[in-house]
């Protein structure tokens, strides 16, 4: 799908089918406590490390919006684009700060005329600066565009010492390829990255070849030593690997091991300083090994938002940070700091498996306001270490930590099993918390979502935001009112025999989709029982077994899910609803007649799904248990709007965004009049923005109607969460049933084996 207008340029929005979440063993593991950490005053099952690295901060005080920033020999370097006055055209400048006792100046860079973008730069190792240009021109009558690139070297003044154009070497089979990035090594030789290859070319800028490889290059950066490495996704490892370049035999070296992080700073010529978004780590070459040296949250500092960092000669960490929300920005120097030496605070730790932008924001204001705590996070997930595991590894590690005396203080729990997990009594009762909050009334939010995350009376979590995914088809074909059955869905595909039920589903995923709203049917894990026996079931595996044993997925296939929709060749969709427009595209899909019936469960209710990215809970077993609230109340009381994905948990947002979905404002011009079309009409504000799937089916968004914000409504109060497939029981279920897709075993007597096999795995691990 390609998107010619983001409907919402600031935003970075994901958009998520509802699917089976994994979800690891809950046997408990035993751990001791451990001992508290009294220069900190910890009793939390986190303490403080031996050092910190503390922060003392400086505003940029830039007016100029700077990107692609490097930190190089204890300077700032960095890209920035301003509006020039008197020709009200966009220029970039390349400009350059020093980190301490001098002031920014800008490199005057004399490139030739038509050299209007800067791509990529780099300072060579003997202070040269290297610039890839862009000189992008969109012919009118052909409605096309052609690229001209040419690579220029310029000395530390900003004189050109040459340019060169690059743009017939960038080019294959007369199609034009786009460069992903660029560096120059010791000897000021090019290397430009592009799809599953690099170009070389040498110290004058001439084509001197290139080197293929079979993945995706991430990023190139040049070592002390004058070598360049390419960090990739190695599909080989399913995972991120760094490797060094030959230009000589135009080969990748052999990748290199132990390393972590995915930005990469020269130290010296035997070890980078590397980062993520959550640590810094120094690599030694010869070893090949990694040692953590810090988290940016211990240093008060958002790891989503360092762009640049560098190790200083004295050893200070210099980190680069722009925060995206609120457009500030700035630089910290880190001193290596023994805990005993920092004020004592209390610390607390949330597990998560991956960590949210949204949690690190909202966990580094609080440590910068509040003297009593410090909030730590904990990630999961091994990005650095991927195999076909580390997903199902990384739950199970979080949820024998929450079970066991080794638990995190606050837990993200958003796609976990929480039923599972409430079976066990691990949550907090957040109910008094919230009675006797100041900051926060629960009048304030919607009952229903809060509902949503109540086991047995025990609220577990309280979402910020939650989404909604239900089954859509057209209402000719499935009935005007949301609810229907197994048997109905059955029924439906039996009537249209020439059409799919689904757009190229397999059988697994159909058996996925149909117990996805029904789970909480045949597992009780508050009664350790399940029933996999009944006829229902039965009757699933026969219905999913009429389907492929494989997705037809050809991403390079002409024919999309809507445009199928559309001609009638596909009946149903999975519709993920986050804000008040998407309906009115489902509509245009079904032919102006969209109803959202829903999955199919026992009672033919709605079949509504509640979703959300994010709800935290807290540990009953935690002893800070008012610190861990004291962030809650914080987080909660945020205002999110860059981070939040989907509708808000607040009665009053809810409310002022259904509003304005629905208002019409019109572009204003400098005097304050609405701006006009080629039709002279007005200009309505977010007009224009379009969803497109190549050249199948297209749509243009306008602003929602009463009636669509009205039909949203509708649907939030009927959704509710689902219990998430547990990761072990659909693998028992996956592999049960694919002897009988393939004929070898009966309905029944798969039923009785899965329920056997379940049945062991509840027993074991409630």
């Amino acid at each position: 799908m390609d998107h010619n207008l983001l409907k919402y340029g600031s935003r970075c929005l994901s958009l998520m089918a509802l699917s089976a979440v994994l979800v690891g063993s809950l046997s408990a593991c035993g751990g001791e406590k451990k001992e508290q950490d009294e220069a900190q005053g910890s009793t939390s099952a986190v303490t403080a490390p031996e050092y910190i690295y503390v922060p003392e901060f400086t505003d940029l005080g830039s007016e100029n919006t700077f990107y692609d920033s490097k930190v190089i020999d204890g300077a700032l370097y960095y890209l920035s684009g301003r509006m020039d006055e008197e020709t009200g055209e966009w220029v970039q400048g390349l400009f350059r700060r020093p980190l301490e006792g001098g002031e920014e100046s800008e490199i005057p860079l004399q490139l030739e005329e038509g050299s209007s973008g800067i791509n990529y730069w780099d300072v060579a190792l003997d202070g040269t600066v290297c610039i890839m240009t862009q000189d992008y021109q969109y012919d009118e009558a052909t409605q096309t565009g052609t690229s001209t690139y040419a690579l220029v070297k310029l000395d530390s003044e900003g004189s050109p010492l040459f340019t060169t154009d690059i743009t017939d070497a960038l080019t294959k089979n007369g199609e034009q390829l786009y460069p992903y990035g660029m560096c120059v090594d010791g000897q000021g030789r090019f290397y430009v990255s592009g799809e599953n290859g690099i170009w070389l070319f040498d110290a004058e800028g001439a084509s001197a070849g290139s080197i293929s490889t079979s993945d995706w290059v991430n990023e190139l950066f040049t070592g002390k030593d004058g070598v360049v490495y390419a960090s990739y996704y190695s599909s080989s490892s399913s995972g991120m690997v760094v490797a060094p370049l030959d230009a000589d035999t135009k080969s990748v070296g052999t990748p290199l091991e132990g390393i972590k992080g995915d930005h990469y700073t020269p130290m010296t010529e035997g070890s980078f300083f590397t980062y993520d978004s959550v640590s810094g780590y120094t690599y030694d070459i010869a070893s090949q090994t990694s040692e953590k040296l810090f988290d940016w949250l211990d240093s008060d500092i958002n790891g989503s938002y360092v762009n640049a960092a560098a190790v200083l000669e004295d050893g200070r960490i210099a980190a680069i940070y722009r925060d995206w929300a609120t457009d500030e920005s700035g630089m910290a120097f880190l001193t290596k700091t023994p805990s005993s030496q920092v004020a004592a605070k209390q610390y607390i730790l949330i597990g998560t498996l991956s960590t949210s932008q949204a949690v690190q924001a909202a966990a580094v204001a609080f440590n910068r306001q509040s003297e009593e705590y410090h909030i730590s996070i904990k990630q999961y997930l091994d990005y650095d270490n991927w195999t076909e595991t580390t997903y199902t590894d990384a739950i199970t590690s979080l949820f024998n930590d929450i079970t066991s005396d080794n638990c995190p203080d606050i837990i993200c729990i958003a796609g976990l099993n929480a039923e599972q997990l409430a079976a066990k009594e691990v949550f907090e009762d957040l109910t008094p918390y919230l009675e006797q909050s100041t900051a926060l009334d629960r009048s304030d939010m919607l009952e229903n979502v809060l509902e949503a995350y109540t086991f047995d009376g025990v609220l577990a979590g309280i979402p910020k935001s939650f989404y909604m995914t239900t089954l859509v088809g057209n209402g000719e074909m499935v009935g005007e009112k949301p609810g229907w059955t197994l048997e109905d869905m059955i029924a439906l595909a039996d009537a249209h025999p020439d059409a799919e039920l689904f757009d190229r589903y397999s059988n697994a995923r159909i058996l996925n989709a149909c117990l996805n709203y029904n789970m909480e049917r045949y597992v009780d894990w508050k009664e350790a029982r399940c029933d996999f026996t009944s006829e229902e079931f039965k009757k699933l595996l026969e219905f999913a077994a009429r389907f492929p044993d494989e997705d037809d997925i050809n991403w390079n296939s002409e024919s999309s899910t809507p445009g199928r929709i559309s001609r009638g060749e596909v009946l149903l969709d999975i519709a993920t609803i986050y804000d008040f427009d998407e309906v009115q595209m489902y509509t245009e899909m079904f032919q102006g007649d969209a109803v959202y019936i829903g999955y199919p469960n026992s009672t033919g209710e709605s079949g509504c799904v509640l979703n959300t990215d994010e709800v935290l809970s807290i540990s009953a077993r935690s002893p800070v248990k008012d610190g861990a609230w004291a962030f809650l109340e914080s987080y909660l009381s945020r205002d999110d709007t860059w981070y939040s994905f989907g509708f808000p948990n607040s009665k009053k947002e809810l409310e002022e965004m259904a509003k304005e979905a629905v208002e019409v404002t019109y572009v204003l011009d400098a005097n304050g009049e609405p701006l006009l079309d080629e039709n002279g009409e007005p200009i309505e504000e977010g007009a224009g923005s379009s969803v497109s799937y190549g050249s199948d089916w297209s749509y243009d968004y306008r602003k929602a109607t009463q009636e669509e914000v009205d039909l949203v409504m509708e649907l939030m109060e009927t959704a509710k969460p689902v219990a998430s497939t547990n990761d072990q029981i659909w693998t028992i279920i996956q592999e049960e049933a694919e002897p009988f897709f393939q004929g070898q075993k009966t309905a029944e007597e798969v039923a009785g084996i899965i329920q056997s096999r379940v049945g062991i795995y509840i027993d074991e691990n409630s």
